[in-house]
């Protein structure tokens, strides 16, 4: 069944429409399943373990499973839930949202901190890699053992949208990745709680703009995909979609 014990599911039809609500239990055999709070009876009972004392008391009745739709965590809204095979394994998906929108590229500046010719030579790279300019990130507050005062630049980030986010994603899948090292695929439990995925991308010369020769120092950088859906299978299901090389179990 597309809808699972907990889930939120909104009533689409029948005398509760409208109405949302926990799934408490599913009938896969029957299709159908009691949701809280919804298709209320009342029923006699008689002393024991439904009721103490015995009486009348309100129960829910299961539904048909055709007349609820699954609630989207993040917009509230109904959904269609499909279903995808990513790795042997069957996955839920959301049929209509679970977009890519944006990809987040954030690095600190490390010992280049203290070598302005070796800083202005690696924003260089990472504006060229990206594709966009890249923008510094201060440090908030001074951190004594570091070195670091308020107002130093500790880092560089850069976000991506559009076309340059597909052709930044297009290079680090099918060129930058394969470039890397003893490479046996990336870690598929990587996702946040929002559904979006984050990569540790140890040397920035894997990427074709940076020229191992030439560049001052090799500097890693922290690589988010940001979707518009908090579930998790969906985003992966996307992310393999566009062929990201997630590890495979043997």
């Amino acid at each position: 069944m597309k809808v699972k014990k907990d889930d939120k599911v909104k009533i689409i039809a029948g005398k509760d429409k409208g109405k949302t609500g926990k799934v408490l239990k599913v009938f896969p055999a029957k299709g159908k399943v009691i949701v809280e709070g919804v298709n209320i009876i009342k029923k006699h009972v008689k002393p024991g373990k439904v009721s103490k004392e015995g009486g009348i008391i309100s129960m829910e009745k299961p539904v048909n499973i055709s007349n609820v739709m699954l609630v989207d965590q993040k917009s509230g809204n109904p959904i269609r839930i499909g279903y995808k095979i990513i790795d042997g394994k069957k996955y839920r998906i959301n049929k209509k949202s679970g977009e890519v929108l944006k990809v987040s590229i954030n690095s600190g500046v490390g010992p280049f901190r203290e070598n302005r010719e070796a800083l202005d030579s690696f924003v260089e790279e990472l504006s060229s890699l990206a594709g966009q300019k890249v923008y510094p990130r201060k440090a908030r507050q001074s951190v004594a053992g570091f070195k670091i005062r308020k107002g130093d630049i500790v880092g560089y980030s850069v976000t991506l949208r559009g076309e340059r986010m597909w052709a930044f994603l297009d290079k680090l899948i099918n060129i930058a990745i394969p470039r890397v090292r003893d490479f046996r695929g990336l870690d598929d439990m990587s996702f946040d709680g929002n559904g979006n995925y984050s990569l540790g991308i140890r040397e920035h010369v894997i990427f074709p703009e940076v020229n191992p020769n030439t560049t001052k120092g090799l500097r890693s950088m922290q690589i988010t995909v940001v979707f518009s859906t908090p579930e998790v299978e969906h985003s992966k299901y996307l992310l393999a979609e566009l062929g990201m090389p997630f590890r495979k179990d043997d």
